[in-house]
């Protein structure tokens, strides 16, 4: 198990907190996608920083967007109410 079988498993159990991910402008033909469609709920993700290279590489880094105990669970969060 490696690359893209390795990177869902850590995905669907909740262990990638942040994804660095660099973009060669190469094309390869096929292969496991990192991103593929995964059997656990889709995660919300944040582009924190861009970084362009000379070389045509770009490098993305993607933070997973907190979820608040209320999201997590499917439960709506009660409202305040004023008093």
């Amino acid at each position: 198990m490696g690359g893209g079988k390795l990177a869902a498993s850590f995905h669907a159990s909740g262990l990638i907190s942040e994804y660095i991910i660099s973009i060669f402008p190469v094309l390869l033909g096929s292969g496991i996608p990192l991103l593929a469609p995964h059997s656990c709920a889709q995660d919300t993700l944040s582009l924190v920083t861009s970084k362009p290279f000379k070389s045509g590489i770009v490098q993305l880094t993607y933070r997973r967007a907190e979820k608040t105990s209320a999201a997590r669970s499917g439960q709506r969060r009660p409202r305040k109410e004023k008093i």
